[in-house]
């Protein structure tokens, strides 16, 4: 289904039921959801040297974990956490809007798409939307400290009615907010980890110690205005999987020995596009820890706050592929037994 987007997504189906109550679950408790920022919005929070304008939204599941076909039960809150003197402030449309989504690369590339559509916004966000509740018509005043909630159910179909693949789904959801004497408004909203819909025969849960290599050889490296060819080596030190997670462990490093006159800045922050697939099943791997160390530039994926999709207990081979280092793309890539 394709749709245009307010905000976030407007999509027209609605089978998640919505009912204003209180929370009945409180946890687990999410972190702190990331603040969205999406091209065409309204303005941003307004701040003074008193006075800081905020609504947070959260999404808290009842559960971490479901198993396929489980009803998801959710609290949506919207909090009105403005500082100092601030004056109540309008919050709308309620029930606010709220995508459910599989993270994926994000992209500055958005080609001929048109501003506003959904395939721009999940471009632009790495965003791959899933199911998304179409907003309410409401509005409602919130004083500083109010909290507003909302009870969902979601029955894991996507929008053509299908059930879900497992893996982690995050939320996200966007919502105007304007100061009660003023016709400003501004967006606000959240994103973060939401649950994850385990596999039906479950996750595997092995360390797999590899040392695998893979060399790229003759890339061009701009060096003080001089171009010069490098071998970059990537080395996949170790996969760690559980039933919560998979998790890799890469470093990358140069026989060349360029980065005598090159800034190492340049190389801890070099973009990096990867993915993996299990049993030819592609996922995507969004974001990506490093660190400058005397061994070379270690690279951590899914550490942390940073969830990638589990891998099913039967799966039989594993395979690790990055297409982009920096300004160069190619296919280099690690296949992992798992029998």
């Amino acid at each position: 289904m394709k749709g245009s987007i307010t905000g976030l997504i407007l999509v027209s189906s609605l089978i998640l039921s919505v009912s204003c109550a209180s929370p009945t679950t409180t946890n687990p408790t999410p972190s702190t959801p990331d603040t969205i920022t999406v091209p065409g919005l309204p303005g941003q929070p307004p701040t003074g040297r008193e006075n800081v304008y905020s609504v947070e939204v959260g999404l808290i599941p009842s559960k971490t974990v479901y198993m396929p076909g489980e009803q998801v039960q959710m609290t949506l809150t919207l909090t009105n956490a403005s500082q100092g003197e601030a004056e109540p402030v309008i919050v709308s449309p309620l029930p606010p809007e709220i995508s459910l989504v599989i993270p994926n690369s994000r992209s500055d590339d958005t080609g001929n798409l048109e501003a506003g559509t959904r395939e721009y916004y999940e471009r632009i966000t790495g965003s791959e939307i899933v199911k998304t509740l179409a907003p309410g018509t409401d509005e409602r005043k919130l004083v500083v400290g109010e909290k507003l909630s909302y009870d969902l159910t979601w029955d894991q179909k996507d929008e053509e009615g299908n059930q879900v693949a497992p893996g982690w789904y995050f939320y996200e959801s966007i919502i105007n907010v304007r100061i009660e004497s003023s016709n400003d408004s501004f967006g606000t909203g959240g994103r973060d980890r939401a649950f994850l819909i385990q596999y039906p025969q479950g996750a595997m849960e092995k360390t797999l110690e590899l040392d695998q290599s893979v060399t790229a050889s003759n890339l061009p490296l701009d060096v003080d205005g001089e171009v010069k060819p490098v071998d970059i080596v990537f080395t996949l030190k170790r996969v760690e999987l559980s039933q919560e997670r998979t998790s890799f462990f890469m470093v990358v490093t140069s026989p060349d020995d360029p980065l005598s006159n090159y800034e190492r800045d340049n190389w801890t922050n070099t973009r990096t596009e990867a993915r993996y697939e299990v049993d030819s099943v592609i996922k995507g791997l969004p974001g990506g820890n490093r660190q400058f160390t005397d061994e070379g530039i270690e690279m951590r994926f899914g550490y942390g706050e940073s969830y990638l999709d589990p891998i099913p207990s039967d799966a039989r081979e594993l395979t690790f592929v990055i297409t982009q280092f920096g300004d160069w793309r190619g296919t280099w890539e690690f296949k992992v037994p798992l029998r």
